[in-house]
């Protein structure tokens, strides 16, 4: 038969949460509730109770686990999620040299990556953010891409006039499992922002045109920038462009892909440019795949998608230029620009 001691050391290890070891708190769980419950444990395994070594020995490996336990249980009550692992996504943590992040084990997957809405504390107060987790060691460059990029975009001379457009990096670490060492970046996330994805479900036969001028014309302002401080995005997708719909805010996301050298090949400012148009057709409902141009638009619209979807060779290379161009279009169509209450 299994001493005290074994049988408290073989529940700790089964635990998979704090809530195993310490049980319900009561409805409002606080610090105080927690230390009752861990004081009733320690008197029972505390090494001090026991002299004999083999003993000793025991009770004070279950007085350590008791105690790692208590740290994780104070994590959750921090961030308010005690009682809470029955219901409602699992909980992960991450701690760097900054901060320790509480991660849904419920990720966005990308290519490369997983993409966690997390929480962490600062200043007395509960953070949200984003932690995008490269899956296997050996794509942690993209993860140094997206870095590179940011630090860069917000080094230039007059880079806050931009700075709007662009996510904020808040944590770059390195996260080690048995898989080896995985690539972490936190930027900021705020409640309100929906990807471009997000609105075509909403509006699955398109947003009006005059919705669409708005964010097109963010769009090549933060492109624009982008390519003047000589770093192409290559990701402009729905997927990763997101708006604030009642500011008329616009954040292009995700710079893991990113060409940040002149010289690279693979640096061609078109692709960025055809890759914005095209999305701006998904978000009209159209097919971006196969450039197809929904037949509703006004006739100088049409003529204006079609004149920056030309071959490669032909195809506009500046943004600004092109944006200066889609505002004379616009102003044509529909005169003086107006602002236009957007709803999701």
């Amino acid at each position: 038969m299994k001493s005290n001691l074994e049988q408290n050391i073989s529940a700790f290890q089964q635990a998979k949460f704090p809530e195993d070891v310490f049980g319900n708190l009561g409805d409002h769980p606080d610090l105080a509730g927690l230390r009752k419950s861990y004081h009733a444990i320690a008197k029972q395994i505390h090494p001090d109770l026991y002299s004999q070594p083999e003993e000793k020995a025991l009770a004070t490996r279950a007085f350590e686990m008791l105690n790692d336990w208590l740290k994780q249980a104070e994590t959750r009550l921090w961030f308010g999620i005690y009682d809470q692992s029955a219901g409602g996504p699992a909980q992960l943590f991450l701690e760097s040299r900054r901060h320790l992040y509480c991660l849904d084990d419920l990720p966005a997957r990308e290519v490369y990556a997983n993409v966690y809405p997390c929480r962490f504390g600062e200043n007395g107060k509960i953070r949200i953010a984003a932690a995008r987790i490269i899956r296997e060691p050996r794509h942690n460059n993209f993860a140094a891409k997206e870095i590179e990029a940011l630090h860069r975009l917000r080094s230039v001379p007059d880079a806050s006039k931009y700075s709007a457009y662009l996510p904020v990096l808040l944590d770059e670490f390195i996260f080690q499992d048995e898989n080896g060492e995985h690539q972490v970046t936190v930027v900021e996330r705020e409640e309100g922002w929906y990807s471009l994805e997000d609105v075509r479900k909403v509006y699955p036969m398109g947003v009006d045109p005059r919705h669409m001028a708005w964010m097109f014309r963010r769009l090549l302002v933060v492109v624009g920038f982008a390519h003047r401080s000589g770093v192409m995005h290559a990701s402009v997708t729905p997927e990763n462009i997101y708006i604030l719909p009642g500011e008329h805010g616009l954040l292009l996301a995700n710079w893991s892909n990113s060409v940040c050298e002149l010289a690279d090949p693979a640096y061609d400012p078109r692709l960025d440019i055809a890759q914005a148009v095209r999305s701006m057709l998904f978000l009209l409902g159209g097919n971006a795949n196969e450039n197809r141009i929904p037949n509703e638009l006004p006739t100088r619209l049409k003529n204006f998608f079609k004149g920056s979807l030309l071959p490669i060779n032909r195809a506009p290379r500046d943004a600004w230029a092109l944006l200066r161009e889609f505002d004379e279009v616009l102003e044509r169509i529909w005169g003086k620009r107006k602002f236009y209450p957007f709803v999701m």
